[in-house]
């Protein structure tokens, strides 16, 4: 078993955990933070996770801190981040996981999008049973074994791939706050499902209704269906198939095409009552 880790989180709760500050109330603030404490943490929490998962081998993800693909879809992406003051440490303590740990990182994308990569994708080298290791609910929008630190009362729990469809196609609706875009106005996590939960089927997901579902809660509000296509292009965390391998570029998620019928052509031999 191999623990697929997301390496931004295990860092940023390690130093945030290892950092002081007082506040002198004349408007002096001083921050101070240890490096061996937070490379203690660090360590401690790979080490319980792999426990947890029944783990013999760990992979932590990186986001590229130098480009975002879902900046150039949407450019007020994470723009309510601008201007947060990193903890002290984030940059050492990441240098230190991946001088100490197997580690991956990948050109604009995000950690999030290089686990959901690496756990639907078939990769050499990273072969056998694997199980993600996030707190970030966005996890559950892509087909996986998933753990999440903070609820290990849950244990390793199965996404299905009708489970990860129907998760993706709520946040569409839902937009992420913390993420910066809006999805439809007025509609959050309780209306969400109800407006899909009709598409879940005994056969499966049915992408296109859910979809043309979507558009018309868009065109409520006067959205149009480009919109959607951006919210939802933000809201997709990346599987294999939305990634090319040869040029280490995503490939930009398309709405579901309608299914149609082939004609057959009538012919003297096809016609019907022909022998």
């Amino acid at each position: 078993m191999r623990a697929l880790i997301d390496g931004d989180i295990v860092v940023y709760q390690a130093v945030t955990r290892a950092q002081e500050k007082v506040d002198w109330g004349n408007g002096e603030v001083v921050s101070w933070a240890d490096a061996a404490a937070a490379e203690r943490l660090i360590d401690a929490l790979i080490h319980d996770i792999k426990r947890e998962v029944g783990a013999t081998k760990a992979l932590l993800v990186f986001t590229d801190d130098t480009a975002n693909f879902r900046k150039d879809v949407y450019p007020a992406y994470k723009r309510n981040r601008i201007g947060k003051v990193k903890p002290l440490l984030l940059d050492p303590c990441k240098e230190y996981v991946r001088e100490k740990y197997p580690t991956m990182q990948r050109p604009y994308l995000e950690a999030d999008d290089v686990l959901g990569i690496v756990a639907t994708a078939k990769i050499k080298g990273l072969e056998g049973p694997r199980v993600v290791c996030s707190i970030d609910k966005d996890m559950r929008t892509f087909p996986c074994s998933l753990y999440n630190w903070w609820a290990p009362e849950l244990g390793v729990q199965t996404i299905t791939e009708v489970e990860a469809d129907f998760a993706f196609y709520c946040q569409i609706l839902t937009g992420d706050s913390t993420d910066g875009y809006p999805g439809v106005p007025g509609i959050g996590k309780v209306k969400a499902p109800r407006v899909l939960e009709t598409f879940v089927t005994d056969v499966g997901f049915d992408n296109v209704g859910a979809w043309e579902a979507i558009i018309d809660e868009y065109a409520r509000k006067g959205l149009t269906a480009k919109d959607a296509i951006v919210q939802a292009r933000c809201a997709r965390i990346l599987r294999a198939e939305d990634y090319n391998f040869k040029t280490k570029r995503p490939r930009l998620w398309k709405p579901p095409a309608k299914k149609t019928r082939r004609k057959t052509r009538v012919t003297s031999r096809n016609r019907p009552g022909q022998d």
